[in-house]
């Protein structure tokens, strides 16, 4: 049929026709070049936001686990794991008054002015201990560890604390001026008990120290230094 016979109506449809034709045919580039942007845009995005090395993916490669020999090696070249530093222990104070002999000397600074056994005018005919002159009122501490017996004035020796350190063995501690404990405490050695002073029959101050064996007065040097080295002055 020739376009000369169609009719108005045919002329008119076929010309739509071909109008969407050239709609369909445009849109269909349009959309094909929005993807291409899109899947390039996408392209771009990715490698600028991926990291620079991806990690290896054992598993992937056919490696489960790193062969025993390549871990060995691995193992043997990693640097050890640094040591923490453990800080010394600070040295104790030594303490001049703890002998070798684990006794205390009662005092801590002191000057030996009357030894055991020196003659004189003492009810006895003779010293019955050590006679440790020193500063009114420093700290006497009990030379060895015991329980109180007594802790009381008692004439001549002024207030005295006596400590039971063995079933047969006594120290005497006289002529304090203040006494810390009472009767029946248990005392460790090296325990402050009391205070120097002139109490009783003295001319100074000072710690008159007493060391009785079954009631009888024994040389207090032999049981503070037993290897005969006695300190007459302990600074």
């Amino acid at each position: 049929m020739s376009s000369a016979k169609l009719s108005i109506g045919q002329r008119a449809e076929h010309a739509l026709v071909g109008t969407g034709v050239v709609l369909v045919s445009f849109a269909s580039i349009s959309w094909a070049l929005t993807t291409d942007a899109q899947a390039a845009e996408r392209t771009q995005l990715a490698a600028t936001t991926a990291p620079a090395t991806a990690p290896l993916n054992l598993v992937a490669t056919g490696l489960g686990e790193i062969p025993a020999p390549f871990a060995n090696t691995l193992a043997a070249n990693a640097p050890a794991p640094a040591a923490v530093p453990v800080p010394a222990a600070e040295p104790e104070p030594k303490d001049p008054s703890h002998l070798k002999s684990g006794w205390y000397t009662p005092v801590a600074k002191y000057s030996m002015t009357a030894r055991f056994g020196v003659p004189g005018g003492w009810a006895s005919g003779y010293h019955t201990g050590l006679d440790l002159a020193t500063k009114s009122g420093r700290a006497i501490r009990a030379a060895a560890a015991g329980k109180v017996i007594s802790a009381d004035y008692e004439g001549a020796y002024g207030n005295i604390v006596k400590v039971k350190i063995a079933p047969k063995t006594e120290i005497w501690m006289a002529h304090m001026d203040r006494v810390t404990v009472e009767k029946g405490d248990q005392v460790r050695a090296g325990q402050v008990i009391g205070t120097v002073g002139m109490t009783g029959n003295t001319s100074g101050p000072h710690l008159h120290l007493e060391v009785r064996v079954n009631g009888k007065p024994k040389n207090p040097e032999d049981f503070l230094w037993p290897d005969g080295k006695s300190a007459r002055t302990l600074k």
